[in-house]
């Protein structure tokens, strides 16, 4: 693989993350307890504090990739409960992330040859190249048009009833 190739890989890798993450909108700072239980709402805000740090790790220009196995599995899970008023948004962003994880097993990579690619530029010797240009592609997705809109809407909607500032900059 050639060295351009591998830093366009790298670059995706740590924006698609920090994106993903973004989306999710769980660098939220404090919280309020203004939802309703009915629909699910306060178990939804209160998951969303709690899982507030860890997604810390992907804050800055660094992000922590070697925990964006466990950021994946915590997007399905937010997904999964996510209340009706952003049901929709968290779908597409969950669409989202179901499409990296079937490019990375197309591709015949792990998330831990995603970390050893960002640290040193390693690529596993049975790994498709052409298929792992696609990862890269699927990462890049990740920065407008629809995504967009849907984490602009879970941002708003956890200001407004989970009492969350999203910072999604």
């Amino acid at each position: 693989m050639s060295i351009k190739n591998l830093r366009l890989i790298n670059a995706t890798t740590a924006l698609g993350a920090v994106a993903i993450v973004a989306a999710a909108g769980l660098s939220a700072c404090g919280a309020g307890d203004k939802a309703d239980a009915a629909d699910g709402t306060t178990a939804y805000c209160h998951d969303l504090k709690e899982m507030k740090t860890y997604f810390e790790n992907f804050q800055g220009d660094n992000p922590d990739i070697s925990k964006l196995d466990e950021a994946f599995k915590r997007m399905h899970a937010l997904a999964d409960i996510a209340p009706p008023a952003v049901a929709k948004d968290w779908a597409t962003v969950d669409h989202e992330v179901d499409a990296i994880e079937k490019a990375m097993k197309d591709a015949g990579i792990t998330f831990d040859d995603l970390v050893a690619m960002q640290n040193g530029g390693d690529v596993p010797d049975d790994v498709d190249l052409d298929k792992l240009t696609a990862v890269g592609q699927e990462f890049e997705t990740l920065a407008g048009g629809e995504f967009d809109a849907a984490t602009a809407h879970i941002a708003d909607h956890a200001k407004k009833t989970c009492g969350f500032t999203l910072p999604l900059s």
